[in-house]
């Protein structure tokens, strides 16, 4: 059926209904905005990241026996790792990790985490030095355990609240070929997990290698292998089946740059404001993608439903309390739970805790869920299919597409859409999901409210490299509202006073070399009383604050 069409019916039938509930008549509206605000500005991005100055230097090491012939005392093996070590010992922004893999199997060197500091890495290259070389050569167990070591320390790292962000700099030496891949060798195989390992710290990891079969039985197909590796990989390869000496130095793909942030695009929204039932963007007190008369209405049309659940009986929907049924969700979760959609299981400390700042508790993000979600490239979308289907606590974003979750869902009721890239290019009446969103206008009746209108160009890069910016919006829709306070919204940026408004002005940053990122959100909340008091929305550096999205 066409959309458009179908939309329509849910019209007619939503009127039928609602004009069968005695007095209610969805079109006694309270008064629409009071004031259309204009505001006029201009703004920069933060100065450019310094990339790659943490930097992690794994050795994943071939202990098998051929090495007894090729390396007989481990004398190069050792020499190359001591003399690069030795080299930078005294660089307080690296650490060190190492992997030896024989047999069947691979082992960490470094106790207590695989990344440690100097004292470690020597105590991991005696323990190496007087382990006997022996056995197979585990290319996928040792793959496999480079995959745990970048976990762990990325774990360890957003544990600590670290925000450095390190390259990791993976050295594979072996003098030939794996063990433990599909016989015949199929190297597909390796590569693919190679480009796993990528995906893990995107733009931030190198897998290079080395081949140093001396022994006369050098094997070129070997040689190509490990230089393919370092291709997928991202790093380099020197082969040294001539005698050369190997020279880590060569290996590191690393060094420090300066990345300039750009932004995908700025969005203003009037937090007091929502989708009313009737088609129409009205007023929402508290801020929980509800109008303030649609609440009241509930309360007569849904009586019987709220007073036959147990959770919610003689309870009632209350426009200036954002958690009037519950303290686990907020009142839209729990009208879609009285429509028969379950709400998920729920801690106290999940019900308290917003990682991200998109003002969904983790226990709402749990309720958005979509079977097939999309991102914005292959990997985001892979990601997101190997992680539960639902909204990210760590990502502001989950998919990718500049709305974050939460406005994504009160602005839409839709649970599904905030794991939907393609979402956004839907289109109703001719205007796509993005416009409707980005100009706060009814996915319903659209032409029932004007266009938000806003204008943001790039207009210079400064001599810090800042991106700058310049910000306009023709119309700002400010509505009668009744006051908010803490207890009743749990959030103190949502909290306001009667007749004030919060603002919500945000902006998702990445660097310009990694574009598709999950970036840094700069956001602002800012409370305007219908009055005009307030000159202008306030674009200044001061007035942002930040949140990483992981």
């Amino acid at each position: 059926m066409n959309i458009s069409k179908f939309n329509y019916i849910l019209i007619a039938l939503s009127s039928l209904y609602f004009s069968s509930c005695g007095d209610i008549n969805v079109n006694n509206k309270e008064p629409g905005p009071l004031v259309e605000y204009t505001s006029k500005s201009s703004f920069c991005t933060v100065p450019p990241k310094e990339i790659g100055t943490y930097t992690k230097v794994l050795f994943v090491v071939d202990q098998s026996g051929s090495n007894n012939t090729t390396d007989p005392g481990k004398t190069r093996r050792r020499n190359a790792m001591t003399k690069f070590y030795q080299a930078h010992s005294d660089n307080n922004y690296i650490q060190w990790g190492f992997i030896s893999f024989q047999e069947a199997t691979a082992t960490p060197f470094i106790e207590f985490g695989y990344f440690q500091n100097g004292i470690a890495f020597q105590a991991a290259l005696t323990r190496f030095s007087t382990t006997i070389d022996a056995g197979g050569t585990p290319y996928k167990a040792a793959i496999t355990k480079v995959g745990d070591a970048i976990d762990s320390d990325i774990a360890a790292g957003i544990a600590a609240g670290d925000e450095t962000e390190p390259n990791y700099e993976i050295i594979f030496l072996s003098d030939g070929v794996p063990t433990d891949y599909d016989n015949p060798i199929n190297d597909g195989n390796i590569f693919a997990d190679i480009t796993k390992l990528l995906k893990k710290a995107e733009g931030r990891l190198h897998f290079s290698t080395v081949y140093y079969n001396v022994s006369g039985l050098a094997d070129i197909q070997a040689s190509e292998r490990l230089k393919q590796m370092a291709e997928v990989g991202l790093g380099k390869f020197q082969d040294a089946s001539n005698g050369e000496d190997i020279d880590i130095d060569e290996l590191i793909t690393g060094g420090t740059s300066k990345e300039s942030y750009q932004i995908k695009d700025l969005f203003v929204y009037n937090l007091n404001s929502t989708l009313c039932d009737d088609g129409t963007i009205g007023v929402d007190s508290d801020a929980d993608g509800i109008c303030d008369i649609d609440e009241d209405r509930y309360n007569i049309i849904y009586k019987s439903l709220l007073d036959g659940n147990v959770n919610y009986a003689q309870k009632r929907f209350d426009k200036y309390n954002r958690n009037s049924l519950s303290d686990y969700y907020s009142d839209l979760f729990i009208l879609k739970n009285l429509l028969g959609e379950a709400l998920p299981s729920c801690t106290r400390i999940e019900s308290v805790t917003d990682i991200d700042k998109d003002l969904l508790n983790e226990c709402e993000e749990k309720f958005l869920t979509n079977n097939n979600p999309q991102g914005p490239t292959q990997n985001w979308t892979n990601g997101m299919m190997t992680s539960p289907k639902y909204a990210s606590k760590t990502n502001f974003d989950s998919d990718g597409d500049g709305i974050i979750d939460s406005l994504e869902f009160f602005f839409f009721k839709e649970k599904g859409a905030a794991l939907d890239y393609n979402s956004i290019y839907r289109k109703l009446f001719g205007e796509t999901y993005y416009d409707l969103f980005k100009n706060h206008q009814s996915k319903i009746r659209p032409e029932s409210s004007s266009p938000y209108n806003i204008d943001v160009k790039q207009i210079q890069k400064n001599d810090l490299g800042q991106n700058c910016y310049t910000f306009e919006q023709q119309n700002l829709p400010l509505y009668t509202t009744g006051a908010v306070n803490y207890s009743q919204t749990k959030n103190l940026d949502l909290v306001h006073a009667a007749d004030e408004n919060v603002v919500l002005i945000y902006y998702i940053m990445t660097t310009e070399n990694d574009p598709e990122s999950k970036g840094i959100m700069r956001y602002s909340y800012q409370k305007i009383k219908i009055d005009k008091s307030a000159k202008s929305l306030d674009l200044s550096e001061g007035r942002f604050d930040n949140v990483k999205g992981r």
